[in-house]
């Protein structure tokens, strides 16, 4: 169903609606004037390709009968498109639909912030052993050595990582390929139900990935300590500050 497309691109539907009078009504109407043995799609052949093409290729009589006939059939589907909708069998269907809210990442508080102590944290990351002054640090030591992670949990860290790279190499490459064939799609003008097929795809894989990395995080902050957790916040804060402090440091402010 639609419904559970939708849900597979990582939507949720808000809210639906089986009513859509401008949809309904035109649909009964043609539908009876189509029935009752007249010219198939006349009436929205005469609304669509303008009255000078019709009234040359079609008869007098088709043409007059559709268009006099639509009058009562219009009042006579008023009450049966509310009725329609009300039992969920409209024609129409609208869904709207939207990305859950995201979790946000919580912001450490004024109040925490004070409690670290800047040039303990600098020292503690400057803190190396003797002769390493020369070393160049990866990422992963940094953020060990920075969040204070003993050997037990620097190894979980590691593996945490091997699997998240295990699980979103497939997922990429598979986002990849479908990329080049959306790309194809476009440039050839390809059908507009394989392009959105292909959308849907890559969408439902982006969904996968953004589970994987958000399983990885959830993991690795049970990894740490409460104070371990405080530097992670802190990390974070930093981050979220980064943008603004190129223009405090211009006007000499840090």
């Amino acid at each position: 169903t639609l419904t559970r497309l939708l849900a597979g691109a990582g939507l949720e539907v808000r809210s639906q609606s089986f009513f859509a009078p401008e949809y309904d009504a035109f649909s009964f109407v043609q539908s009876a004037l189509n029935r009752l043995g007249l010219r198939h799609n006349l009436l929205y052949q005469l609304l669509r390709q303008g009255r000078g093409k019709v009234w040359k290729e079609e008869k007098l009589f088709q043409i007059v009968a559709s268009v006099l006939l639509a009058v009562p059939l219009t009042i006579a589907s008023i009450p049966l498109t509310v009725l329609a909708s009300l039992l969920r069998q409209g024609a129409t269907v609208a869904l709207y639909a939207q990305k859950p809210t995201e979790r946000t990442v919580p912001c450490i508080s004024e109040q925490e912030l004070s409690r670290f102590d800047a040039s303990k944290l600098r020292g503690d990351f400057a803190a190396a052993p003797a002769g390493a002054k020369d070393r160049t640090y990866s990422p992963f030591d940094v953020v060990v050595q920075f969040l204070q992670l003993n050997s037990t949990q620097a190894q979980q860290f590691q593996q945490l990582l091997t699997a998240r790279q295990k699980a979103l190499e497939p997922l990429i490459q598979q986002i990849s390929a479908l990329n080049t064939q959306l790309q194809g799609l476009l440039d050839s003008g390809g059908p507009a139900p394989a392009v959105g097929q292909t959308v849907i795809l890559i969408h439902q894989l982006q969904v996968q990935a953004g589970q994987a990395q958000q399983s990885f995080l959830e993991q690795f902050q049970n990894l740490l300590d409460p104070d371990q957790r405080q530097r992670l916040e802190a990390a974070r804060l930093a981050a979220q500050l980064q943008p603004i402090v190129p223009a405090f440091q211009q006007l000499q402010l840090l």
